[in-house]
């Protein structure tokens, strides 16, 4: 099964500004061989065979459940850091709603 979606995990993508800020402020202060050193240990990171630009699958549904409410859930897991994330809204229709009294009639 497919992902609906593949997106960027906002966790990787501070981590990876983070190092990258690390390594602009070690330019100037550290010798060349430990600079480049720090530089092919990022870029190594973002070569291995594992490592996505998209690695976030999203899943997500939405409908209508029996009893006339509506819902979305979404998930969404990342395939670098293993992070993730889940949560369904739910809007219950009220009692005196038209369109609910439709769906029981409907129902009986």
């Amino acid at each position: 099964m497919s992902a609906d979606n593949w997106a960027e995990c906002p966790l990787c993508k501070s981590k990876r500004a983070k190092a990258l800020k690390k390594l602009q402020d070690k330019y100037g202060k550290v010798s060349q061989e430990e600079y480049e050193k720090l530089k092919e240990e990022l870029d190594d990171e973002k070569e291995d065979e594992e490592y996505s630009d998209t690695p976030l699958r999203e899943d997500y549904e939405v409908g209508i459940d029996s009893e006339g409410n509506g819902y979305v859930i979404y998930s969404g897991v990342c395939q670098n850091c293993g992070a993730s994330w889940k949560f369904k809204k739910e809007d219950i229709l009220p009692e005196d709603d038209e369109d609910k009294k439709i769906v029981k009639k409907l129902q009986n």
